[in-house]
């Protein structure tokens, strides 16, 4: 949630992180970005979150999805 939050001024669209299996970590963080039918600069977003974030923050891979599943409540569905 802290991670969202510092990146949320970055991403116009839906998005969260997630953790990933990972062989040499454990874990790493992935973050997962609802596209729509608009073009993301995957390279100029990267750019900009090195700036916010810590190195261990920065998300390990990004994830494009044209459309997330949301609840009736409105919520996104992680998967």
């Amino acid at each position: 949630e802290q991670i969202e939050a510092k990146i949320s001024t970055l991403i116009a669209h839906a998005f969260y992180i997630a953790p990933m299996p990972h062989a040499k970590f454990g874990t790493v963080s992935k973050l997962v970005i609802e596209t729509g039918s608009a073009e993301i600069n995957l390279d100029e977003l990267r750019e900009k979150m090195a700036t916010i974030l810590t190195k261990h923050e920065l998300p390990h891979q990004i994830e494009l999805i044209k459309t997330f599943d949301y609840t009736k409540n409105g919520k996104i569905l992680r998967r």
